[in-house]
């Protein structure tokens, strides 16, 4: 690491790139309202913005990018601190909406910390499968925020909910089901609650899930962050529905923009922690009960002559799936191989009229992330083996949970897990 010393003034505050860290020499200075005392750490792929009322001399700490002295408007709070102090003298419960990378975690962060200088405790509820802060991807969760804090992942979580994917599309009802559950646990123990959205937004369907979801948790107060065309959409909403849902707008600030690659590094370095910190033991469940419940009536019989003579005679293969799972006329075949990482066969056969899925897949595939309902709250599982034969499923479960007695409810979620390494991990989406 580098080091530099930097004094910044009101106008001008600092923009501090992970990996690095933040140590004050010098005066006061706070980071989304919170304030500077002990070392600050910025983790990978973030920024924090360091501010000051008067004047600060900090002390760097950088690996790859030299901290940056920028604009107030372009950086930290100042640009917010008029709405969310309107906010704040008259605060409920409310939804902060923003396209992804748009600065919603860091204005519910800083809404928070201003919340706690009232003497204000709010509830933070993070609706984004995609980043898991509270939990982990294709989780969503709830805490409460009883200290000021530098990052939602800060907060003890009190209430799970299992998604099951790190996109919200095609799950909208789960969401709100799961969004509507969790609001409830935090709402009669804080003062409020901010929602942390996701940030699917753009869109006439878009916009109809948002209104769906703010119908169903009984919404009033909307925060929108960078984007006036949502602000206009729920004005004429208002207006031609004679709905009273009260609006917030505040600019996006300049942040590190993340791409598709980094977010899924991102991800994956929080599946591989929670597999390496956990526990896990082997259950068996009836898989009778799980799919019928998730996908309906599903076929029971499957004669496994007939699909070997499949095997060999339409793909070459004469050999038996390690894994097969088989659902809504669909037959998805697994093959374990230890030097080729993935290749998928997509295809009907000609010998029969049911469209097959061929996979191959390296050993340390570990499986598909799942979630366990214990004693009411949603707890991360893993899918390891499907066998349709005997319709059980083989889980992977944390071994402090307890007994199994008191798991209410198993869900297959769409996220493989697959750790390759150390060097290198591969995480696979919408397998099932």
């Amino acid at each position: 690491m580098r080091e530099i010393d930097i004094t910044i003034v009101p106008e001008k505050p600092l923009l501090v790139y992970g990996p690095a860290k933040i140590r004050l020499l010098e005066g006061e200075a706070h980071i989304y309202g919170k304030e500077v005392e002990e070392e600050v750490e910025v983790s990978q792929y973030k920024a924090l913005p360091v501010e000051t009322d008067n004047k600060a001399r900090l002390s760097i700490e950088y690996t790859v990018r030299k901290p940056e002295i920028k604009d107030e408007g372009l950086i930290g709070t100042r640009v917010w601190r008029k709405e969310i102090n309107r906010f704040l003298d008259n605060y409920g419960d409310i939804l902060i909406l923003g396209e992804t990378d748009s600065g919603k975690t860091s204005l519910t962060i800083y809404i928070a910390n201003k919340a706690l200088s009232r003497e204000i405790t709010p509830g933070i509820a993070d609706y984004d499968p995609g980043q898991g802060d509270i939990g982990i991807p294709s989780f969503i969760g709830g805490g409460i925020v009883r200290n000021k804090i530098f990052s939602v992942g800060e907060v003890d979580g009190i209430a799970y909910g299992f998604i099951g994917s790190t996109t919200p599309m095609g799950l909208e009802e789960v969401l709100i089901k799961e969004s509507e559950e969790i609001y409830r646990k935090l709402r009669d123990k804080t003062d409020f609650v901010i929602m942390n959205y996701h940030g699917w937004v753009r869109g006439i369907r878009a916009f109809h899930s948002i209104v769906d979801f703010i119908d169903k948790l009984g919404i009033k107060k909307v925060l929108v962050i960078g984007n006036r065309r949502l602000c206009r959409n729920f004005t004429v909403f208002n207006g031609v529905y004679g709905e009273d849902i009260e609006i917030f707008y505040v600019e996006k600030p300049e942040t590190m923009v993340r791409n598709r690659i980094v977010r899924k590094m991102i991800r994956e370095k929080k599946y591989r922690e929670f597999i390496e910190k956990t526990k896990f033991r082997e259950v068996l469940f009836d898989l009778n009960l799980i799919l019928e419940e998730k996908y309906g009536k599903i076929r029971t019989q499957m004669d496994s002559k007939v699909l070997n003579e499949v095997l060999v005679n339409d793909f070459g293969i004469d050999r038996n799936p390690d894994f097969i799972f088989a659902v809504r006329g669909l037959i998805k075949i697994y093959y374990y191989s230890d030097n080729i990482e993935k290749v998928i066969y997509r295809t009907y056969s000609d010998s029969v009229d049911i469209p097959i899925e061929i996979y191959v897949i390296p050993r340390a595939f570990l499986g598909v992330l799942s979630g366990v309902k214990h004693n009411g709250n949603w707890i991360p599982g893993i899918c390891k083996k499907v066998d349709f034969n005997n319709m059980k499923i083989h889980m992977l479960v944390p071994s402090d949970i307890g007994s199994t007695e008191n798991i209410d409810e198993v869900r297959i979620g769409r996220v493989v897990i697959d750790l390759s390494g150390k060097e290198k991990g591969l995480l696979k989406k919408d397998i099932f």
